[in-house]
């Protein structure tokens, strides 16, 4: 099955990743691709693509991957 991760073009290229801890639940960025979270509709990737790109003032892409 295809699924899409969200990569931030950043000096070093960084993957959104889910983040599950005590003290609350969120994202984080990730340097590896297999730690990245990812998204089964296109649709749901792009939206928190463009989420992030707007609020962070970053450049991404979708990737392809797979799960």
């Amino acid at each position: 099955m295809t699924r899409y991760s969200v990569l931030l073009h950043r000096e070093k290229p960084e993957y959104l990743a889910a983040c599950y801890a005590p003290e609350g639940n969120g994202i984080r960025t990730t340097l590896e691709a297999e730690d990245a979270c990812s998204w089964v509709l296109l649709e749901s990737a792009a939206r928190v693509a463009r989420h992030i790109s707007e609020n962070m003032n970053v450049r991404v892409s979708i990737q392809h991957c797979t799960a």
